[in-house]
């Protein structure tokens, strides 16, 4: 038994040996140029990529380490990563299958139109039995010039193109959007389709009930792309989501879009859909309270590539905040900016837009509803409003003060947190006003034909004020003033703060 144990053990020692000599010998040659430049020209013959990195470092037991990787073809990168591993099982060398490829910090640019143009995948091709991605970011471009970015991304994804031509499924955290998103991707020879999942974590203390028992948002999206023998690039796609969380307000409902652009055109047809079970909160660019209920909202318009513009044939909006349609451009990068966009707004209730009206008068209470025409011009954060607005039937209730039947008409411009209002008609009848000594005011009707402005906390008005059907009385007193008139020239100036 002595005499062949130790046959044995020279036997594992020289198999040691020499399997540490194998990979001392292979690791210096990783380690050298000529193998770099080796490696970089097989790989161009057998894909067509041209792949560049700073060094190669073999792992144990069997990785293969580079550094600062760039993918690229016909001189545009298309990948670019600080740390690339591969790692290799020796069992799948017959099935032509790297078993794990991990890349940290990439930059994938990824164009969908060329991606189409290209023949699906063959069977038998090159198979990854996993990819693992770390903090990458994916640079989208759905159409020339124009780029949509998605950072921080991971993914996990399992037997890519492994005997399924064609097809990719994968997984990914997506942080943006806090939650992770199921992905999967068919191409044929004339069409790609994608399907969407993303589910959000729950947020919430540990031992919050309410939160615990609440349901996380989730999107499922499916998208489709086509192009015909004529070159016509459709984009058509379908979702809804249950809660989702997006720009710190919930949205639940459903959308459809559609994208049609001509061959080599410089712009494309679109139209979207949205119907939404509940209006999204919060209106961050308005402090608009916004009542519960459905929101529908169809779009068509025509964008443009190279400024990226989108022009608005028409938009119709139906909510509980009131109905509004409008047409004109919209300028989407570098800002979302407005131009010329003109539009008219119906059926708004007056309560809901207190936020916007002097100190004092967001403490009152308001009945009926309003309609305006409005253009809006400059960006989002600091966009210029003017339009003309109209009203009847307005109910006005305050501590002290009731006005049964307000009208109003006239131009107004919202600039820089101010309202100016010039040729500004309004027309209150049935006004009464009590005082706290039981001092009283009313009239038959209240008019001023003047100009209004508010901004920094104060009211001023001037104009012509006339006042008919009047009575009054002092405390102590039955009555002293009649069904009496009065009218004249105002100049005042309220501190509404």
């Amino acid at each position: 038994m002595t005499a062949l144990k130790k046959p044995l053990f020279k036997a594992a020692l020289a198999t040691a040996i020499a399997v540490l000599s194998a990979f001392i010998l292979i690791y210096a040659i990783v380690k050298t140029d000529r193998f770099k430049q080796w490696a970089r020209a097989e790989i161009a013959a057998r894909t067509g990529y041209d792949v560049s990195v700073s060094s190669f470092t073999l792992l144990p037991p069997f990785r293969l380490s580079a550094r600062d990787v760039t993918v690229s073809k016909f001189s545009k990168t298309l990948l670019q990563s600080d740390h690339l591993i591969v790692t290799i099982n020796p069992l799948d060398f017959l099935s032509r299958t790297i078993h794990r490829i991990r890349l940290q910090n990439p930059v994938l640019q990824l164009d969908i139109e060329k991606w189409m143009s290209q023949p699906a995948a063959a069977p038998g091709a090159l198979a990854v039995r996993h990819l693992n991605v770390e903090n990458a970011t994916v640079v989208l471009t759905t159409v020339p010039d124009n780029r949509v970015e998605f950072r921080g991304i991971r993914i996990n994804a399992q037997n890519l193109n492994a005997g399924e031509p064609g097809r990719l499924s994968l997984r990914a955290e997506v942080p943006a959007l806090a939650g992770s998103a199921d992905v999967t991707v068919q191409q044929t020879e004339t069409e790609v389709t994608a399907a969407v999942r993303l589910q959000q974590h729950r947020r919430g203390r540990v031992f919050d009930k309410v939160s615990a028992d609440r349901p996380a948002g989730s999107l499922h999206a499916d998208l489709q792309l086509r192009r015909d023998e004529t070159g016509i690039l459709e984009i058509t796609g379908a979702g809804r989501s249950e809660a989702f969380t997006l720009a710190g307000g919930e949205v639940s409902g459903a959308f459809d879009v559609a994208l049609r652009r001509g061959a080599a055109s410089p712009q494309a047809d679109v139209s979207l859909d949205v119907r939404l079970t509940d209006f999204p909160r919060p209106l961050d660019r308005f402090p608009i309270a916004i009542p519960e209920g459905a929101t529908t909202l169809r779009l068509e318009g025509l964008y443009g590539f190279e400024r990226h513009t989108l022009e608005v044939k028409a938009v119709r909006v139906a909510s509980p905040l009131g109905n509004a349609e409008g047409n004109g451009r919209i300028v989407l990068q570098p800002e979302l900016r407005f131009s010329s966009f003109r539009g008219s707004i119906r059926n708004v209730p007056v309560e809901h837009l207190k936020p916007f009206f002097p100190g004092p008068l967001r403490n009152w209470n308001y009945h009926g509803t309003i309609a305006a025409d409005v253009e809006v011009d400059g960006p989002w954060s600091s966009a210029a409003l003017r339009g003309v607005t109209r009203a009847s039937g307005l109910g006005i209730s305050a501590e002290g003060v009731s006005i049964a039947d307000l009208r109003l008409n006239g131009p107004w411009e919202w600039t820089d947190g101010s309202l100016r209002s010039q040729q500004l008609l309004l027309q209150a009848k049935r006004v009464a006003v009590e005082t706290n000594g039981s001092t009283q005011l009313s009239a038959a009707e209240l008019r001023f034909e003047g100009d209004v402005e508010t901004g920094r906390g104060g009211l001023a008005a001037t104009g012509r004020l006339q006042l008919t059907g009047g009575r009054f009385a002092l405390p102590g007193a039955n009555k002293i003033g009649e069904s009496f008139a009065a009218a004249g020239r105002i100049a005042a100036a309220f501190d509404m703060t």
